[in-house]
């Protein structure tokens, strides 16, 4: 039986399967770190209002002008500082979105790939089964030629 013609192509389409999968995978793994990032820094942000909260009351029953300077300095700190968390949570959030579109694409091309080498592993199948067809047809025509030539042979022909 000989090799399959178009072998090379179905292992290299196999190959482009393989690699899309880690493709995929690596995509994934990067969305799922920009999530993680993106959620951390939402925590972060909800903590410094939480923390603004408690030095407003604090700042309001503050009576004289040091505690009043100091309740300020801090809210002004917090507040820098909630502005910072709020750029990185934008960038963090525009990471996590190109991620997803990155994770959406390897998907798409995973299907591709897959798509391309099941169309060639169905036309192996179909090559072998006309493979197989044909040496049973020549099986066949081998056995009634034998036959035919007995039956010359006994003198029945």
């Amino acid at each position: 039986m000989s090799a399959y013609p178009l072998a090379a192509l179905l292992a290299l389409r196999e190959r482009e399967l393989e690699e899309a999968r880690r493709t995929l995978g690596d995509a994934e793994r990067r969305e799922a770190h920009a999530r993680a990032a993106r959620d951390a820094l939402l925590a972060e942000l909800a903590i410094l209002a939480r923390r603004r909260e408690a030095s407003a009351l604090s700042a309001s029953a503050a009576r004289d002008a040091r505690a009043v300077q100091g309740a300020a300095r801090f809210e002004a700190r917090l507040r820098a500082e909630a502005e910072e968390r709020a750029a990185a949570l934008a960038a963090a959030e525009a990471c996590a979105a190109d991620a997803g579109a990155r994770v959406a694409s390897a998907r798409g091309a995973l299907v591709a790939a897959d798509r391309a080498r099941e169309a060639i592993a169905r036309h192996r199948a179909a090559w072998e089964e006309a493979r197989r067809r044909g040496a049973e047809r020549a099986d066949e025509a081998a056995a009634d030629d034998l036959a035919a030539a007995r039956a010359q042979g006994r003198g029945e022909g």
